[in-house]
């Protein structure tokens, strides 16, 4: 559910189908994309979100060292 909310943020469809409201062209969008698109913006999103997690976890310990 995460990956699907960050393609709609980070990769929408175009405004084509968004102004139709056409929620099978929409689906058929992300469908008819390529294995390597796919596994391509699954390696970035998870490089993303483990870049997020390394921020949040790095802010943690250096609050935790100035116990702010």
């Amino acid at each position: 559910m995460l990956f699907r909310m960050m393609d709609r943020l980070f990769d929408p469809p175009p405004k084509e189908l968004r102004k139709a409201r056409d929620k099978a062209g929409i689906r058929l969008y992300y469908e008819s994309q390529s294995e390597d698109e796919k596994r391509s913006k699954y390696c970035s999103y998870c490089n993303f979100l483990l870049t997020c997690l390394k921020a949040f976890i790095l802010g943690l310990l250096t609050a935790h060292i100035l116990k702010l």
